[in-house]
């Protein structure tokens, strides 16, 4: 993984995701832009996407690329967290954009079993949704 950040393996210490996020740089991203345009398309993929990920349920999306930053969240009591924001790029160069602890758990297990990105075939996994209560999370599965 690069110096920005790494994405720890939860073990039998268990670290939570907001430790995880706060004991590390804000950001990691498997892509190393060289030219002005790499670095471009970069910024931008850094500052929108093209799709989100909620909006994506049951599709396949072949993974090449990802950023990850923490950012700050409140809840609907207006208690402030730190949870993480994921932008994927797929292999066609489109970015679908999520915050999201399920997605970011995905991520950290296929990272474990494939390797650090960049994966220039991409990774072929669908968005999948659990509901439990009133809560849903997001979650990816291979494809």
């Amino acid at each position: 993984m690069n110096d920005e950040m790494s994405m720890t393996a939860y073990d039998g210490g268990m670290m939570s995701i907001q430790q995880d996020l706060q004991s590390h740089p804000n950001s990691y991203c498997s892509i190393k832009p060289t030219t002005t345009e790499e670095k471009k398309a970069l910024y931008n993929m850094m500052n929108s996407s093209d799709e989100r990920l909620a909006d994506c349920i049951n599709q396949v999306i072949k993974v090449k690329d990802l950023y990850i930053e923490s950012v700050e969240v409140k809840n609907e009591e207006g208690i402030t967290s730190i949870a993480p924001r994921i932008i994927l790029m797929d292999t066609e160069g489109r970015t679908y954009a999520s915050v999201s602890v399920g997605i970011y758990n995905s991520l950290r297990k296929l990272i474990q079993v494939f390797g650090e990105p960049t994966w220039p075939e991409g990774i072929a996994v669908k968005v999948v949704q659990h509901t439990k209560g009133n809560r849903k999370m997001l979650s990816l599965v291979m494809a």
